[in-house]
């Protein structure tokens, strides 16, 4: 990052460096040696580093008491440790090191040669923050999986840092960029909410966005949000994150400046414009139509067609076992799927050709998504490439469930 950190220019020792750590993980798997795309794996219970060192030793004998004269590093490196508490199907196929069948059978320790990177975004309030990045991780449960108990399920994982010298020589571990707390709390973290589109991976240092600059897509129906991850020069990621109440009152404002009403502005009511003052102008008399808006939570109580103006971020609630198709893939299209009884209900698609691609995996053309039967099962729909749908399981499992 091309920015000079607060705790570069005073090192006072002080309560402000009491730190109380909370953060978040991002991870993408290596693909052919090449890191994909990074995903929030969810509520992040505990995160440990411990850079790691083996030395040759050499004792001077000279004497009657032996002294250590040369310590030669032989071996360095890095382990970090951290617990989820989330069993999305993703998380438990990187515990079990599985793959997974199209019939959502999960296979497991066939995937032992899987590689992450790993970065860790931090969110405390009290102490300096430090943003950490994993370059190549090698994970593996560093516990058993409780399948009966009293408390919530965890999965503990412990990773070992594996040397990245291609992308980066210079650091090929790990990388740590501190004083982000000073920074975001000086208000010198650039934001943009008034964006015309999604940021690109020239949105960048060079133009002030650094790591955790958020940008809001205003275009976008409904208003998309988006977080930085990597500020580096051309080559800056953005990704898409929920709306924060932040986010939304900005929003509100912006679409709605009557909100903003001062003591010119005139309410209308009973559905025409009486011919009342407004501001310095009378209007002629006429009507108005109230416009509707999507619904926020749908019902959906029977087989069906999901149309184009519920697939707007809208979140459906299924009431028993019951198919809806959803309609032709056009990118931008998502919505979350919730069954509110233990009933199956099945995701699919009114265009046969469309593909849905179920964790990760594309089902053969035309199939569907079904769920496992259990009560709040729920699933997020999104397309971003035209006739493809992504179907992730938040809860539960969801399986190929044919045509």
């Amino acid at each position: 990052m091309s920015i000079t950190l607060l705790s570069d220019i005073n090192y006072t020792a002080g309560t402000n460096d009491y730190t109380i750590s909370k953060g978040y993980l991002m991870i993408a798997k290596w693909t052919n040696g090449v890191v994909g795309t990074y995903y929030d794996i969810g509520d992040c219970k505990t995160m440990t580093i411990e850079p790691t060192e083996k030395n040759l030793e050499h004792l001077n004998t000279r004497y009657a008491a032996k002294e250590y004269d040369q310590l030669v590093s032989l071996q360095t490196g890095c382990n970090i440790n951290f617990t989820l508490d989330e069993l999305a199907v993703d998380n438990l196929k990187m515990f079990l090191n599985a793959t997974n069948s199209d019939t959502g059978i999960l296979y497991g320790n066939t995937n032992d040669y899987q590689v992450y990177a790993i970065k860790f975004i931090p969110t405390n309030t009290t102490g300096p923050m430090t943003y950490y990045e994993f370059h190549k991780v090698k994970l593996s449960p560093a516990g058993p999986l409780s399948l009966i108990g009293d408390e919530y399920c965890s999965l503990s994982f412990t990773g070992q840092t594996i040397a990245d010298l291609v992308n980066n020589p210079l650091s090929p571990f790990f990388s740590a960029i501190s004083g982000l707390h000073e920074i975001e709390y000086l208000g010198i973290i650039k934001n943009n909410y008034e964006g015309d589109a999604a940021p690109t991976a020239d949105d960048d240092e060079v133009d002030d966005y650094s790591v955790q600059s958020r940008w809001l897509d205003m275009t976008a129906t409904p208003v998309k949000a988006y977080l930085c991850t990597d500020d580096t020069e051309g080559a800056a990621s953005w990704i898409e994150t929920a709306l924060s109440t932040d986010d939304l009152a900005i929003i509100s404002l912006t679409r709605n400046p009557l909100l903003l009403q001062d003591a010119n502005d005139v309410a209308l009511s009973g559905g025409t414009i009486d011919g009342a003052m407004i501001g310095a102008t009378t209007p002629a008399a006429g009507t108005f139509t109230v416009l509707s808006c999507g619904v926020p939570v749908i019902t959906d109580s029977a087989t069906g067609n999901v149309t184009p103006a519920q697939m707007q971020g809208q979140t459906h609630v299924v009431t028993g076992n019951y198919t809806l198709s959803l309609p032709t893939a056009v990118v931008g299209y998502h919505a979350m799927f919730m069954a509110s009884t233990a009933a199956v209900f099945h995701l699919g698609v009114i265009t046969g050709t469309d593909v849905i691609v179920l964790n990760g995996d594309a089902l053969t053309a035309g199939n569907k998504a079904t769920s496992d039967g259990s009560i709040y099962t729920q699933c997020y729909v999104e397309c971003r490439i035209t006739g493809k749908y992504t179907v992730m399981s938040m809860k539960g499992l969801f399986i190929d469930g044919g045509i």
